[in-house]
């Protein structure tokens, strides 16, 4: 898989991974820090993966769908009206 579709797969997993952890866990200050260190390790090692990797570019299909599913899942988590 190349640089940039893991970085893909990587923000859509802790997306997913934050929505889960959202509307499963109890509301506490433990639990809400426990969830944000859990995100943070994430995006860290998600940075550290992506960096290992060699220097290629992106396919601009790729980019399109990225940017298409980013635009696309947007307008579902902030509707227009608020």
């Amino acid at each position: 898989m190349g640089r940039f579709r893991r970085g893909v797969v990587w923000a859509l997993g802790l997306i997913v991974l934050g929505l889960t952890l959202l509307f499963t866990i109890t509301v506490s200050l433990t639990t809400f820090v426990v969830g944000m260190v859990i995100i943070l390790v994430g995006r860290v090692a998600a940075a550290v993966d992506t960096a290992r990797l060699a220097t290629t570019g992106p396919s601009w299909g790729m980019v399109v769908v990225a940017i298409g599913g980013t635009s696309g899942l947007q307008g579902v988590v902030q509707p227009a009206g608020g």
